[in-house]
């Protein structure tokens, strides 16, 4: 059984002949690049690792480790755009760049280990027009898929390995929090019930802690809109009919704006 069978078989929720092993095969899967260099050279491997995610510094795992310890998994990824090249700079301390969509990273020179956002992109866009004017990254580009298809076959046919491909880009929400900037996406962000708890204080506490939960949850969530009141979850056969009223009091008395 090689090892693409072998991840086949557990994905299909049968047992093949061991359990599958990954690492290194997706960009959530691997290791930290100095840990990986510690280990290589603990195994007496030695050599010099390379950086298979520079945000994340984490290491492409080498083919010698990959078949002393059996890794059934082999990452195969587009590459950047030919317009795009990734350019370090140096400041105060930092080590930096920006990413193919305008994101700006980080890490400290002394004792950093992977590199954090300090720059969105859409941190200030204030209209469409804003919008428009970003230089977007050109999915298109016939160069970042330059041999994928011969990688791919190769992993599959020859090394008889399982195939992740790896997308353009992380997901949406990772994306669009990176682009917009933490801050700014969270308070993006609508929020659709969260006005009491419906496991124990709906339940349990009396109305007027059910009332206090409310203000507070109103307080916290309600100024400069974006909330619209609901419990947590749906209200549930134990919550006694005194405190659903006061949950509906509350909204009444506090959910008048300005909070």
């Amino acid at each position: 059984m090689n090892s693409r069978q072998r991840v086949q078989l557990a994905l299909a929720h049968q047992e093949p002949d061991h359990v599958p092993f990954d690492l290194g095969g997706t960009v959530l899967s691997s290791i930290q690049i100095q840990a990986y260099q510690r280990l290589r050279n603990f195994l007496g491997l030695g050599g010099q690792p390379e950086i298979m995610h520079v945000v994340q510094q984490i290491a492409v795992i080498d083919d010698d480790l990959r078949a002393l310890w059996g890794a059934d998994v082999r990452n195969v990824a587009s590459r950047d755009a030919a317009s795009f090249r990734l350019e370090k700079h140096e400041s105060d301390g930092y080590s930096y760049f920006h990413d193919e969509w305008g994101a700006g990273w980080r890490m400290p020179k002394e004792g950093g280990l992977y590199f954090d956002l300090f720059d969105s992109p859409l941190a200030k866009i204030q209209s469409p027009a804003d919008l428009e004017r970003l230089a977007w990254p050109d999915a298109t580009d016939p160069a970042r898929y330059e041999g994928l298809r011969q990688r791919a076959r190769h992993a599959v046919e020859v090394e008889g390995q399982a195939v992740f491909l790896d997308g353009l880009c992380a997901g949406i929400m990772e994306m669009s929090s990176w682009l917009r900037g933490f801050e700014n996406f969270y308070s993006d962000l609508a929020f659709w019930g969260g006005g009491v708890d419906t496991q124990s204080v709906l339940p349990y506490g009396t109305p007027q802690q059910v009332r206090e939960e409310d203000k507070r949850r109103i307080g916290d969530l309600a100024p400069g809109g974006g909330f619209v009141f609901a419990p947590v979850h749906n209200i549930q056969s134990d919550v006694p009919a005194e405190n659903i009223v006061a949950m509906w009091e509350a909204w009444q008395t506090y959910g008048t704006y300005p909070i």
